[in-house]
């Protein structure tokens, strides 16, 4: 089992480098994650997708942070958020919300899996607003 937590780990490292050094193929490596990732177990728990996104994300801001010059983020400072957004932005605060309160409620350790996935939407939606 740990042979596959090795290969999912260098799968992930290496989705991290290809956003690094190509950005416009985020989109379709996000996609592809969730995709492929939603049917691995790691340990009996289902968190490959979250993974493989955290590690393109993970890719995103280091470029971002690193390279100045060539920046993935396109700023638009009078861009608005549309009112389906506002609505898209509560709607993942109340899940996350529920996400962190169920979690303590049912003393659960697995409610940590729905945490991230919140987490990692709004990242997302953000992401793709600023892109």
């Amino acid at each position: 089992m740990e042979i596959f937590a090795a290969v999912y780990f260098l799968v992930g490292l290496a989705g991290a480098s290809i956003v690094y050094r190509h950005p416009d193929r985020f989109m379709m490596l996000f996609l592809s994650a969730i995709i492929v990732g939603s049917g691995m177990l790691v340990f009996g728990y289902p968190i490959v997708d979250e993974f493989f996104v955290l590690m393109l994300l993970l890719g995103v801001f280091l470029r971002y942070s690193v390279s100045r010059k060539i920046s993935v983020f396109k700023v638009m400072s009078k861009r608005k958020i549309s009112p389906h957004g506002v609505t898209f932005i509560a709607l993942i605060a109340y899940f996350l919300f529920q996400s962190i309160r169920g979690g303590i409620w049912l003393e659960d350790i697995r409610m940590v899996r729905w945490v991230v996935f919140f987490l990692i939407i709004g990242v997302s939606y953000f992401l793709t607003f600023l892109l």
